[in-house]
């Protein structure tokens, strides 16, 4: 290798040696993926800001189109029946669903301080965004 680099001009070894850096780095290059859950925490925000102000097309507009409502009325039943909590006393893990056909679809579970039952919020990634899948109202 010594004789190799000795021989050559140092400009075409260091052009050489940048390539072969950056085709060993190529691989990790086009892996990035991004994470959802940044993006389902600022929804979660986004729908509780919502609700606090009444603000029926905010939460209309942050609905998936699997949730099926149609209606103002449906979209402010559900919003009644999500319990908003401060993000900062909670502890937040995002989970991917496996029932979820077509499409990527995820569970954000905040677990509040004082100990009540945990918040599932489900999302579902439509057009490049994810969006409030709500449950049912039990």
């Amino acid at each position: 290798m010594g004789e190799l680099v000795q021989r050559r001009h140092p400009a075409l070894v260091a052009l050489v040696f940048a390539f072969a850096i950056f085709l060993a780095a190529v691989p990790f290059l086009f892996r990035y993926e991004r994470s959802p859950y940044p993006e389902a925490l600022t929804l979660y925000d986004r729908v509780c800001s919502a609700v606090a102000s009444d603000d029926l097309r905010g939460v209309q507009a942050s609905l998936s189109a699997r949730s099926g409502v149609s209606g103002a009325l449906e979209a402010a039943f559900l919003a009644a029946h999500l319990r908003c909590v401060d993000r900062r006393a909670t502890r937040a893990t995002l989970d991917p669903m496996n029932d979820a056909a077509g499409g990527r679809a995820f569970v954000l579970v905040l677990h509040p301080a004082d100990g009540s039952r945990p918040i599932r919020f489900r999302v579902v990634e439509e057009h490049e965004a994810l969006k409030w899948w709500p449950e049912a109202p039990r």
